[in-house]
């Protein structure tokens, strides 16, 4: 059986968990053909198998992504890290951010809206060996997503493309 750690939203686009019941990398297997043309997009990455976990936020902890690449995951993501608190030092965050031993695949995905802060959290991960920086633009949760605290994060930075640009 095939436990892609991945959802299709559309023919190009994956999100999630997505069980297809195929054979693992099954050629045959229209959604391993899918995700396999979506990560060939992405420059240099080379993801060996096609496979990935994605982020989600109290779940893909440190010990959870080691488990996950044991068990063979091409590429594995962090959960949510807030871009503002990593730079910040605030306890527990960079913790989120930790990329384990022997992984070699991995992405640490960010949360924000202040460019700045932004891209000093980037710095900061790609220095400590982050293959992918994610920036999140999905999550709905109104905690994230209120203007309230750090700013309109995660899916709100969807009604401003172009603040999101920057």
């Amino acid at each position: 059986m095939c436990l892609n750690f991945v959802q299709l939203l559309n023919e190009r686009d994956i999100l999630v968990l997505n069980y297809c019941g195929k054979s693992h990398l099954d050629a045959a297997c229209r959604h391993c053909t899918r995700i396999k043309h979506v990560i060939d997009t992405i420059p240099g990455l080379g993801l060996t198998p096609p496979v990935f976990l994605a982020p989600l936020a109290g779940i893909t902890d440190l010990p959870f992504r080691n488990l996950v690449s044991r068990f063979g995951a091409g590429l594995v993501v962090s959960e949510m890290v807030a871009s503002q608190e990593m730079v910040q030092a605030k306890p527990g965050v960079r913790e989120r951010a930790e990329l384990g031993f022997g992984v070699e695949n991995t992405a640490v995905q960010l949360a924000g809206c202040d460019a700045e802060w932004l891209a000093e959290a980037a710095r900061m991960v790609e220095a400590n060996g982050a293959k992918i920086i994610d920036i999140n633009m999905g999550c709905p949760a109104k905690k994230v997503t209120s203007a309230s605290g750090n700013g309109a994060s995660g899916s709100a930075l969807m009604k401003t493309p172009d603040h999101a640009l920057r």
